[in-house]
C-alpha cells in the first residue's frame, strides 16, 4: 500500500498554481492513501480534497466540521485535515487534540474507516493529523500525540481489544522527527498496552513523510511498528 502525507499550506502564496502542481504529483505517484494537512475548505462546503479526489478518481473525507466559520463568519476559507483514499471511506470521528493542560486546541485528528476490498487486504482505519509547531512546544505535541493515539485505539475497538482488530494507519505532519519525545513509537503506541518491540498481528504505522522522504507501509503483513519500505 502506497501512503503519502502532504501539508498543502492552504492558500498561502500562489496557491492556485500550487494546486495544479499538487494534482500532477499525486497523479504521477498513484498513492493509495494521502493524508492532507492545511487543506482548504470554503463556507459553502467546497473543499480542496474533494476537488483533488474528483480529478484523480479517489475518495475524500475532510474535517470540515472543525472549521472555524462559526467563530469567524467572514473568513473566505479555513484549513483542516483531509484524507484521500483509493477505496470508499467514511469519517469515524474528527476530534480537536488536547494540549498538556487538557485544553482543546485547533490541531486535530481525522479518523476514517477505509473499505478496502478483502482481495486487497481488507478494511482498515486511517488517521491523519497535524501537530503543534515550534521547538518550544514539545510538551504540547506529546500531549496531542497521546490524545491522538487514544482516539485511534478507541476508533479501532472501544472495548480496548484494539491489538486484535483492524490495522491502523496514522500519518501526518507531526512537526517532529521520528524518535523525538513527541513521536517515540513504542512508548506512545505500546506504553499502556504492552512492551516496546511487541509485534502486533495486524500491524500499525506512524509516519511523517514531510521529514522522512520514504514510503511507509501499514498492512496485515507488517509485523512491527514503523517498518520502512523504500
Amino acid at each position: 500500500m502506497r501512503v503519502m502525507t502532504w501539508n498543502l499550506q492552504g492558500r498561502v502564496g500562489q496557491w492556485e498554481a500550487r494546486h495544479h502542481a499538487i494534482e500532477k504529483v499525486l497523479h504521477d505517484a498513484q498513492p493509495d492513501v494521502v493524508m492532507l494537512q492545511e487543506s482548504w475548505v470554503e463556507p459553502d462546503g467546497k473543499a480542496q480534497a474533494h476537488v483533488l479526489a474528483e480529478r484523480l478518481g479517489l475518495f475524500a473525507v475532510t474535517a470540515f466540521e472543525l472549521a472555524g466559520f462559526d467563530r469567524y463568519p467572514q473568513a473566505p476559507y479555513w484549513v483542516v485535515n483531509a484524507i484521500l483514499t483509493r477505496w470508499p471511506s467514511q469519517i469515524l470521528r474528527a476530534v480537536p487534540l488536547n494540549d498538556e493542560n487538557g485544553v482543546s486546541t485547533w490541531r486535530h485528528v481525522l479518523i476514517a474507516s477505509v473499505n478496502r476490498s478483502d482481495e486487497n487486504g481488507g478494511p482498515f482505519v486511517a488517521a491523519g493529523t497535524h501537530l503543534e509547531h515550534g521547538l518550544e512546544r514539545t510538551l504540547t505535541r506529546s500531549a496531542q500525540m497521546a490524545h491522538l493515539l487514544a482516539e485511534v485505539s478507541n476508533a479501532i475497538s472501544p472495548s480496548g481489544s484494539w491489538r486484535e482488530e483492524l490495522p491502523a494507519l496514522v500519518a501526518g505532519d507531526f512537526n517532529a522527527r521520528l524518535g523525538s519525545p513527541s513521536t517515540t513509537l513504542e512508548e506512545r503506541l505500546f506504553g499502556t498496552h504492552g512492551q516496546p518491540g511487541d509485534r502486533s498481528p495486524n500491524g500499525a504505522l506512524l509516519a511523517d513523510l514531510i521529514r522522512h522522504e520514504e514510503l511507509f507501509v501499514a498492512d496485515r503483513a507488517v509485523g512491527r511498528v514503523g517498518r520502512r519500505v523504500r
